[in-house]
């Protein structure tokens, strides 16, 4: 990880933000949200949209490996914000998951994922990967092979 730019931690130090420079991506991790606000989600959320739209960086792995106490109210802030706090600021949109060890939170994650595929034409990919260290492996392989058009470069 020696293209590193820079990293950012929600003031929980509960959410953080890793931004990589050449190859372009950024990485998202979550870990105990439980005392997390909406407002303070949705502040990260707004960084890492900033940080999409400052670097033009579309490619965007998130890590769920480590998440608890990802409540309704997270997710509502989340899902009704998601295409205009990072979607519509970034060139592109590529999701690549890192599963987390709750079964319903994966499936929740999955059905999640494919709801918010049609949101935007800038959302052109999201999968999901085992947390073990091959699936982390073809987790940023995939993340940073997808063949982007050239209509988002």
């Amino acid at each position: 990880m020696e293209n590193l730019h820079k990293t950012y931690h929600d003031k929980s130090g509960q959410l953080e933000l890793s931004v990589f420079l050449k190859p372009d991506y950024l990485i998202v991790s979550y870990k105990d949200l439980s005392s997390i606000l909406p407002e303070d989600y949705l502040e990260f959320n707004t960084q890492v949209g900033n940080e999409m739209f400052e670097n033009k960086i579309g490619r965007l792995l998130l890590d769920i490996s480590k998440m608890q106490g990802f409540g309704l109210s997270l997710r509502a802030a989340g899902v009704n914000n998601l295409d205009r706090l990072m979607i519509q600021r970034a060139p592109f949109f590529v999701l690549a998951i890192i599963k987390g060890p709750n079964l319903f939170e994966n499936l929740a994650t999955q059905t999640a994922l494919k709801m918010a595929l049609p949101l935007s034409k800038k959302f052109l990919a999201g999968e999901m990967f085992d947390s073990n260290e091959v699936g982390r492996k073809k987790a940023l392989d995939w993340l940073l092979g997808f063949p982007v058009p050239s209509e988002f470069k």
